[in-house]
């Protein structure tokens, strides 16, 4: 289990879930990445050169989360496109202009410890 920080990009398996992981739970107010018509996550920008980022390790932890975001979102709309009804104009919330989300660490807020 790892998490992965870069500025403003996060990566950790429990921040994509709903409901947190069985050490910790949470109750985030945005769908879980696997649940019918749930937005995908924000891709971040390619990483820096080392002329703008002299860290290794930094520019080793952007080029992680650039190239993982979009294979997890391409993975979890492939299993939405198989094993979710698919959504009709009359339908709402789910026909909804493409939204996107980003991971963050859950915060306690209003006795909810939520993102």
């Amino acid at each position: 289990c790892m998490s992965v920080d870069y500025k403003g990009w996060h990566w950790h398996k429990s921040l994509i879930t709903r409901k947190g992981w069985y050490a910790e739970h949470f109750d985030n107010a945005l769908p879980g990445i696997l649940e019918c018509h749930s937005p995908g996550l924000q891709e971040p920008p390619a990483p820096p050169s080392s002329a703008v980022e002299p860290d290794g390790n930094s520019i080793k932890k952007a080029w992680f989360l650039y190239r993982l975001f979009p294979r997890i979102n391409a993975a979890t709309s492939a299993f939405r496109a198989s094993y979710c009804p698919k959504p009709t104009s009359g339908d709402t919330p789910e026909v909804l202009p493409q939204r996107l989300i980003r991971t963050l660490f859950p915060r306690r807020c209003g006795g909810r410890k939520t993102t």
